[in-house]
Protein backbone atom coordinates (compact mmCIF):
# COMPACT_ATOMS: atom_id res chain seq x y z
CA UNK A 1 0.00 0.00 0.00
CA UNK A 2 3.03 2.48 0.93
CA UNK A 3 3.79 2.14 -2.69
CA UNK A 4 0.46 3.58 -3.93
CA UNK A 5 0.56 6.30 -1.33
CA UNK A 6 4.29 7.60 -2.77
CA UNK A 7 2.62 7.89 -6.21
CA UNK A 8 -0.33 9.68 -4.95
CA UNK A 9 1.22 12.01 -2.80
CA UNK A 10 3.17 12.54 -6.19
CA UNK A 11 1.13 12.74 -8.56
CA UNK A 12 -0.99 15.40 -6.35
CA UNK A 13 2.43 17.41 -6.26
CA UNK A 14 2.94 17.40 -9.53
CA UNK A 15 -0.77 18.82 -10.48
CA UNK A 16 -1.07 22.43 -10.23
CA UNK A 17 -4.80 21.96 -9.38
CA UNK A 18 -4.30 20.14 -6.12
CA UNK A 19 -3.67 22.34 -3.42
CA UNK A 20 -0.77 22.03 -1.35
CA UNK A 21 -0.01 19.35 1.37
CA UNK A 22 -1.60 20.42 4.55
CA UNK A 23 -3.66 23.18 2.50
CA UNK A 24 -7.09 21.18 1.94
CA UNK A 25 -4.90 18.72 -0.18
CA UNK A 26 -7.54 15.48 0.77
CA UNK A 27 -10.76 17.56 1.23
CA UNK A 28 -10.30 18.45 -2.55
CA UNK A 29 -10.23 14.86 -2.99
CA UNK A 30 -12.82 13.63 -1.18
CA UNK A 31 -15.22 16.62 -2.95
CA UNK A 32 -14.38 15.80 -6.41
CA UNK A 33 -14.47 12.29 -6.34
CA UNK A 34 -17.20 11.73 -3.93
CA UNK A 35 -16.11 9.79 -1.30
CA UNK A 36 -15.25 10.29 2.50
CA UNK A 37 -12.33 12.50 3.94
CA UNK A 38 -11.37 9.52 5.88
CA UNK A 39 -10.90 7.06 3.05
CA UNK A 40 -8.69 9.50 0.84
CA UNK A 41 -6.50 9.63 4.37
CA UNK A 42 -6.43 6.05 4.63
CA UNK A 43 -4.84 6.35 0.90
CA UNK A 44 -2.46 8.95 1.68
CA UNK A 45 -1.42 6.60 5.17
CA UNK A 46 -1.12 3.88 2.82
CA UNK A 47 -3.77 1.71 4.80
CA UNK A 48 -5.95 1.22 1.75
CA UNK A 49 -5.94 1.87 -2.12
CA UNK A 50 -9.47 3.02 -3.70
CA UNK A 51 -11.60 0.47 -5.72
CA UNK A 52 -11.13 0.42 -9.55
CA UNK A 53 -13.99 2.78 -10.34
CA UNK A 54 -12.57 5.15 -8.20
CA UNK A 55 -8.86 4.80 -8.59
CA UNK A 56 -10.17 6.04 -12.24
CA UNK A 57 -11.67 8.99 -11.85
CA UNK A 58 -8.91 10.01 -9.38
CA UNK A 59 -6.25 9.22 -12.33
CA UNK A 60 -8.25 10.73 -14.22
CA UNK A 61 -8.28 13.73 -11.76
CA UNK A 62 -4.86 13.64 -11.36
CA UNK A 63 -3.82 13.45 -15.27
CA UNK A 64 -2.12 10.05 -14.42
CA UNK A 65 -1.79 6.81 -15.82
CA UNK A 66 -4.84 4.52 -14.12
CA UNK A 67 -2.52 1.25 -14.29
CA UNK A 68 0.47 3.12 -13.18
CA UNK A 69 -1.27 4.90 -10.37
CA UNK A 70 -2.73 1.36 -8.82
CA UNK A 71 0.21 -1.03 -9.61
CA UNK A 72 3.41 1.15 -10.38
CA UNK A 73 3.18 -0.83 -13.68
CA UNK A 74 5.65 -0.35 -16.44
CA UNK A 75 4.67 0.94 -19.40
CA UNK A 76 5.47 -2.47 -21.13
CA UNK A 77 2.72 -4.36 -19.01
CA UNK A 78 0.34 -1.51 -19.16
CA UNK A 79 -1.85 -3.35 -21.61
CA UNK A 80 -1.79 -6.29 -19.77
CA UNK A 81 -3.04 -5.41 -16.63
CA UNK A 82 -5.56 -3.00 -18.64
CA UNK A 83 -6.78 -6.12 -19.90
CA UNK A 84 -7.04 -8.20 -16.68
CA UNK A 85 -8.43 -5.56 -14.64
CA UNK A 86 -11.21 -5.24 -17.44
CA UNK A 87 -12.03 -9.03 -17.00
CA UNK A 88 -12.44 -8.23 -13.37
CA UNK A 89 -14.95 -5.42 -13.81
CA UNK A 90 -16.93 -7.31 -16.21
CA UNK A 91 -17.55 -9.91 -13.16
CA UNK A 92 -18.17 -7.38 -10.86
CA UNK A 93 -20.72 -5.76 -13.40
CA UNK A 94 -22.56 -8.98 -13.96
CA UNK A 95 -22.80 -10.20 -10.34
CA UNK A 96 -25.12 -6.68 -9.93
CA UNK A 97 -27.39 -7.53 -12.73
CA UNK A 98 -27.91 -11.15 -11.33
CA UNK A 99 -28.21 -9.51 -7.76
CA UNK A 100 -30.79 -7.45 -9.24
CA UNK A 101 -32.89 -10.14 -11.39
CA UNK A 102 -33.07 -11.91 -8.28
CA UNK A 103 -34.49 -9.02 -6.30
CA UNK A 104 -31.52 -7.74 -3.84
CA UNK A 105 -31.15 -4.08 -3.55
CA UNK A 106 -27.39 -3.81 -4.59
CA UNK A 107 -25.04 -0.63 -4.59
CA UNK A 108 -21.31 -0.96 -5.90
CA UNK A 109 -18.60 0.05 -2.68
CA UNK A 110 -16.46 2.42 -3.72
CA UNK A 111 -15.32 3.21 -0.18
CA UNK A 112 -13.89 0.08 0.74
CA UNK A 113 -10.75 -2.15 -1.27
CA UNK A 114 -12.28 -5.20 -0.18
CA UNK A 115 -15.67 -4.58 -0.88
CA UNK A 116 -17.30 -4.53 -4.55
CA UNK A 117 -20.72 -4.89 -3.88
CA UNK A 118 -22.99 -4.42 -1.07
CA UNK A 119 -26.63 -5.82 -0.58
CA UNK A 120 -29.39 -5.31 1.59
CA UNK A 121 -32.32 -8.17 1.02
CA UNK A 122 -34.95 -8.50 3.77
CA UNK A 123 -33.78 -5.90 5.64
CA UNK A 124 -30.12 -7.87 5.90
CA UNK A 125 -26.90 -6.19 4.41
CA UNK A 126 -24.24 -8.11 3.15
CA UNK A 127 -20.68 -7.30 1.72
CA UNK A 128 -19.56 -8.96 -1.59
CA UNK A 129 -15.97 -9.64 -2.97
CA UNK A 130 -15.94 -11.00 -6.38
CA UNK A 131 -13.44 -12.82 -7.24
CA UNK A 132 -12.37 -14.13 -11.07
CA UNK A 133 -11.52 -17.61 -11.71
CA UNK A 134 -8.66 -17.91 -14.24
CA UNK A 135 -7.97 -21.24 -16.22
CA UNK A 136 -9.61 -24.25 -18.51
CA UNK A 137 -12.89 -25.66 -17.36
CA UNK A 138 -11.48 -29.02 -16.24
CA UNK A 139 -8.58 -26.34 -14.16
CA UNK A 140 -9.76 -23.34 -12.81
CA UNK A 141 -7.94 -21.12 -10.13
CA UNK A 142 -9.50 -17.96 -7.72
CA UNK A 143 -7.42 -15.97 -5.46
CA UNK A 144 -8.63 -14.61 -2.38
CA UNK A 145 -6.99 -11.78 -0.60
CA UNK A 146 -5.46 -12.85 2.98
CA UNK A 147 -6.42 -9.16 4.47
CA UNK A 148 -9.88 -9.46 3.34
CA UNK A 149 -13.14 -8.54 6.25
CA UNK A 150 -13.97 -11.25 7.89
CA UNK A 151 -17.88 -10.35 6.89
CA UNK A 152 -17.28 -9.70 3.46
CA UNK A 153 -18.80 -12.87 1.02
CA UNK A 154 -16.23 -14.27 -1.53
CA UNK A 155 -17.81 -15.38 -4.47
CA UNK A 156 -16.13 -16.49 -7.62
CA UNK A 157 -17.02 -15.65 -11.15
CA UNK A 158 -16.24 -18.30 -13.74
CA UNK A 159 -16.51 -17.64 -17.42
CA UNK A 160 -19.04 -19.59 -18.91
CA UNK A 161 -18.52 -18.18 -22.86
CA UNK A 162 -17.17 -15.12 -24.75
CA UNK A 163 -19.85 -13.24 -23.71
CA UNK A 164 -18.82 -10.24 -21.77
CA UNK A 165 -21.63 -10.68 -18.92
CA UNK A 166 -22.15 -14.90 -18.92
CA UNK A 167 -21.02 -15.76 -15.76
CA UNK A 168 -21.61 -18.79 -13.57
CA UNK A 169 -21.45 -17.14 -9.91
CA UNK A 170 -19.83 -19.66 -7.36
CA UNK A 171 -20.46 -19.73 -2.70
CA UNK A 172 -16.97 -20.24 -1.83
CA UNK A 173 -17.39 -19.84 2.17
CA UNK A 174 -14.75 -19.77 4.53
CA UNK A 175 -14.22 -23.40 5.11
CA UNK A 176 -13.27 -23.57 1.27
CA UNK A 177 -10.72 -21.23 1.39
CA UNK A 178 -9.37 -22.37 4.41
CA UNK A 179 -9.12 -26.70 3.63
CA UNK A 180 -8.17 -26.10 0.24
CA UNK A 181 -6.90 -23.36 -0.33
CA UNK A 182 -2.76 -22.36 -0.65
CA UNK A 183 -1.25 -19.68 0.60
CA UNK A 184 0.95 -18.35 -2.11
CA UNK A 185 2.51 -14.88 -0.76
CA UNK A 186 -0.45 -12.46 0.26
CA UNK A 187 -2.84 -14.63 -1.33
CA UNK A 188 -4.85 -17.90 -0.88
CA UNK A 189 -5.57 -19.72 -4.23
CA UNK A 190 -8.68 -21.89 -4.79
CA UNK A 191 -8.02 -24.09 -7.66
CA UNK A 192 -10.95 -26.16 -8.90
CA UNK A 193 -12.37 -28.04 -11.11
CA UNK A 194 -15.70 -28.46 -13.65
CA UNK A 195 -15.92 -31.57 -15.47
CA UNK A 196 -19.30 -31.49 -16.12
CA UNK A 197 -21.65 -28.14 -17.14
CA UNK A 198 -22.43 -26.65 -13.86
CA UNK A 199 -20.69 -28.66 -11.52
CA UNK A 200 -17.65 -27.37 -9.19
CA UNK A 201 -15.85 -29.04 -7.49
CA UNK A 202 -12.77 -29.20 -4.68
CA UNK A 203 -11.02 -31.84 -3.35
CA UNK A 204 -14.15 -34.00 -3.69
CA UNK A 205 -16.29 -31.12 -2.33
CA UNK A 206 -19.25 -29.58 -4.67
CA UNK A 207 -19.16 -25.80 -4.76
CA UNK A 208 -22.57 -24.32 -4.50
CA UNK A 209 -24.01 -21.81 -7.15
CA UNK A 210 -25.18 -18.52 -5.70
CA UNK A 211 -28.62 -17.79 -5.20
CA UNK A 212 -29.16 -20.99 -7.60
CA UNK A 213 -29.51 -24.89 -6.53
CA UNK A 214 -27.80 -27.50 -9.08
Amino acid sequence: MSEFSTRLKQSCQDNPDVPEYGKGEQVYLSQRLGVSQEAVRKWFAGDSKPKAAVGRKLAELLGVDYVWLALGTSHGEIEKRREAAGRQDSAVYALMSFLIEKGYSAAFDNDHEKIDITTIYQGQQNHISVQLAEGKKDKLMASFRLSVINDVSTIIAVRTNTFSLSYDFIWAGPEVWANHGTREGNEVVLRFKNPQKKKYTVGGTKLTRYLEGY
